[in-house]
């Protein structure tokens, strides 16, 4: 008996795991905006394998990705300050690839992390970004 058991048990965990429920593809907008806006501190900026962001988190820059679609670029202290550079943001989350543009200047990216409290910007191709990066949501203040 017991064996007839864990017999129908391992044929209905099969049965469960081979269903033709169509799966959906992760959207990552969410991650990215909140649903409204989302403030992401850049934690890492790479340059020729130097990291360049500031050390403090006043200083580090940010990206303010909006569900709109665009996307504010400046410097964590001058948020209310001073106007920042804004620009366009597309995201494919089937390809894991993002595409930022400011002006007539397109930044492409990889997306090889996408975590709740950090995402991994790597330039498409070589010349597809002027750096890596790596991004975390605005912690809270002091």
């Amino acid at each position: 008996m017991r064996f007839f058991i864990v017999l129908v048990a391992f044929v209905f965990s099969l049965l469960g795991c081979t269903s033709n429920y169509p799966l959906k593809s992760v959207d990552y907008n969410d991650l990215f905006t909140n649903g409204n806006s989302k403030v992401w501190v850049i934690d890492k900026m790479v340059v020729n394998k130097v990291n360049v962001a500031q050390r403090a988190l006043k200083n580090k820059e940010v990206l303010i990705f909006h569900e709109s679609g665009v996307v504010d670029y400046l410097p964590l202290k001058a948020i209310g300050e001073s106007s920042p550079k804004k620009g366009r943001f597309y995201l494919d989350s089937d390809k894991k690839l993002l595409s930022v543009t400011f002006n007539d200047n397109e930044w492409l990216f990889d997306l090889p992390i996408l975590e709740e409290n950090r995402i991994v910007l790597r330039p498409k191709q070589k010349r597809s970004a002027p750096f890596s990066a790596e991004l975390v949501p605005l912690p809270e203040l002091d």
